[in-house]
């Protein structure tokens, strides 16, 4: 039997209903792709969100230029200095200004230049202080040829933060350094070429009658000066690079050994006097290290080797006399900080302590150490 044709038909609301459809997941579609590209300029605008945070065209100052100096080292490894030194004409540059800088956009930089954005409201850990050396070397060169109020205009431009680069932590010595001449000293050294303690026996007084003739006293006290003018107080740590030579195994300040364990308690009342001593004379020492690099003792200049243990039990003799445990030591010297000394090896004397002398590392402020990276080129 012939099967009949059958012929569907729709009422013309369907099509349109179908069309209608179609149009709604076009357009679904076309929202979700909206919605992923919005997600992935989201994501990476997470992860740079100082451009979500900062605005940099903002943030630039409203002169537009930065100040640039160029100062330089002429051979600066070289003994020559000391003996035959190269013509001051032939150091190109001296704190030489050069044309200014200009700040650039980030649109302006294009997207290959690195680039650091500083956000101020954000802050970390504080910076106690940055400064340099004001040991008997530096404070020779700051007095040489110089009237006092070129000395004071030289401290200024170290001190001041508003006519200056803002310097307001100094390191001093404990009695002798490595580059000092002390050959001018009052009393006269016992080394010929010029190195002294402040005690020079058992029996002799404690002095500071040395450092009081070469003015180091005098300048520092002056850049404490410049520092309170400028309302920017300084800071002054100290180091010494050898104890007096009678307190060392081989009594020497030059290649004499290390201290003898005998007089660690001598030596921490050597430093002790030599903190009152100056504090008498109007400088405070904000904190001492206990040696100038513990494991470095130079052939031709005072340094010393000191081991880890026999630096923990000379910080625990100069801790006990400092605070004058049992009032045996006089008054404590209120605001003492101690610092481990600075040193070539970060070795952490806390870290290789026995247990039962762990208490040392409550007694120092923290560990400090020296970089002696060579130069290179």
């Amino acid at each position: 039997m012939k099967r009949p044709h059958l012929t569907l038909s729709r009422p013309p609301e369907a099509g349109i209903l179908i069309w209608h459809f179609i149009t709604l997941i076009a357009i679904a579609i076309f929202a979700q792709l909206l919605f992923l590209q919005s997600f992935a300029l989201a994501a990476a605008s997470s992860e740079d969100p100082a451009k979500d945070t900062v605005d940099t065209s903002s943030a630039l100052p409203s002169n537009g230029t930065i100040e640039s100096w160029i100062s330089s080292e002429l051979h600066p490894m070289s003994d020559k200095w000391y003996t035959n030194p190269w013509p001051e004409t032939d150091i190109r540059y001296r704190l030489t200004k050069q044309p200014p800088l200009e700040w650039k956009s980030r649109q302006s930089m294009g997207t290959a230049i690195e680039t650091i954005l500083i956000a101020p409201s954000i802050t970390y850990q504080t910076i106690l202080g940055i400064g340099s050396s004001l040991e008997h070397t530096s404070i020779y060169a700051i007095r040489k040829n110089k009237t006092r109020s070129q000395q004071r205009a030289l401290l200024e431009s170290l001190i001041s933060p508003d006519e200056g680069i803002g310097m307001n932590l100094f390191r001093i010595e404990i009695g002798t350094s490595d580059f000092s001449d002390g050959t001018k000293a009052s009393p006269v050294p016992l080394y010929e070429k010029g190195w002294f303690s402040l005690k020079d026996s058992p029996s002799a007084p404690f002095s500071i009658d040395r450092p009081l003739s070469l003015g180091i006293i005098d300048t520092v006290k002056m850049a404490i000066e410049v520092g309170e003018a400028t309302e920017n107080p300084i800071k002054i740590f100290a180091s010494p690079w050898s104890p007096p030579d009678w307190m060392r195994a081989k009594k020497s300040m030059v290649q004499g050994g290390p201290i003898k364990r005998s007089m660690l308690d001598d030596y921490a009342a050597y430093l002790r006097k030599f903190v009152e001593a100056y504090a008498a004379e109007g400088i405070p020492v904000y904190a001492i290290t206990l040696q100038n690099e513990r494991l470095f003792e130079p052939t031709d200049y005072p340094g010393m080797v000191i081991s880890w243990e026999l630096e923990r039990d000379l910080l625990v003799e100069v801790h006990k006399n400092f605070r004058s445990a049992d009032g045996r030591y006089g008054k404590p010297l209120d605001g003492y900080r101690g610092r481990r000394g600075d040193r070539k090896s970060n070795q952490n004397i806390c870290l290789t302590m026995e247990p039962a002398r762990l208490d040392a590392c409550e007694k120092i402020d923290g560990p400090g150490w020296s970089d002696q990276t060579k130069y290179v080129g």
